[in-house]
């Protein structure tokens, strides 16, 4: 289908991140990225520099920072510093409101990070937030395209209403979000694990097998976010739960509710966090 091409055509002018975001990005997710790699992708970004020595406050030097945060918490200081920016932009094809997707992502991260206590695949809590920040990427891509459909999109979903919204996009577009933003991870050369996550999130069981605890967690996030009503747009809620989530974490309704009243408390914290320091 002619739109399905022309999105992914799209990607290489999409710039979700600064190009040493997406670097930090792909080194730090080696796993045995050594502290000498990432200060020097820190060193050439004065604005990722200068985030990163505000929160290891009073480190006089960006290496001092980066022992003092670790890489994780690197990775997290440079998405605050980029990824909020864009995705405050509103989703106009998905009829969503200015910041949705930032708060949606936020919410999302921040709940799979809680859900790894509860993982049965070991599942590392700084991996689930960054991969909860970044699933939806693909929605910045497509939104442009679903622009001038958005108002057939709900009509044809009610039509449709025993599949997910994926299933409308594809007929619609010829691709989906989670396409879309795998083209844009592997594009920018982010980890394995990122892309699985971009790509299957709302199909964890399609996952790979080395990254299939982190996609479940991301995919229940995913679910946390929306039913906390940090949703983005005509299609939140409407995505199928995968019913063997039970394989992968061991949760009860007590916990679920747990993981949903600490990601609105920790929400809240870091909202306000950002507020004062703007």
């Amino acid at each position: 289908m002619i739109f399905g091409q022309k999105i992914l055509r799209s990607v290489r002018d999409t710039s979700p991140f600064s190009h040493s975001a997406a670097r930090l990005l792909s080194v730090a997710g080696k796993g045995n990225s050594t502290v000498e790699e990432i200060v020097k992708v820190v060193e050439c970004d004065a604005v990722l520099t200068a985030n990163v020595l505000k929160a290891a406050a009073p480190a006089a030097s960006v290496r001092l920072a980066v022992e003092t945060l670790g890489a994780k918490e690197v990775v997290r200081v440079a998405l605050d510093s980029c990824a909020s920016q864009l995705y405050q932009s509103p989703l106009e094809g998905y009829d969503s409101e200015k910041g949705a997707l930032w708060r949606h992502s936020l919410k999302t991260a921040l709940a799979a990070r809680a859900l790894a206590e509860f993982s049965k695949d070991g599942l590392d809590p700084g991996s689930a937030f960054t991969g909860g920040i970044l699933h939806d990427i693909g929605k910045v891509i497509i939104s442009a395209f679903l622009k001038d459909l958005s108002t057939s999109f709900g009509a044809e979903f009610l039509t449709h209403d025993n599949g997910s919204y994926l299933d409308v996009e594809r007929r619609k577009l010829g691709t989906d979000h989670c396409e879309a933003g795998a083209a844009l991870a592997e594009y920018w050369q982010l980890p394995g694990f990122h892309v699985d996550v971009i790509r299957a999130h709302h199909r964890p069981a399609e996952s790979r097998p080395e990254s299939i605890g982190l996609v479940y967690a991301i995919h229940l996030g995913d679910l946390v976010a929306m039913l906390s009503g940090a949703g983005t747009g005509v299609d939140s809620l409407k995505y199928q739960l995968d019913h063997n989530c039970a394989q992968h974490f061991d949760l009860t309704f007590e916990r679920l509710a747990q993981t949903l009243l600490k990601t609105e408390l920790e929400f809240e914290k870091l909202s306000s966090a950002m507020q004062s320091s703007d």
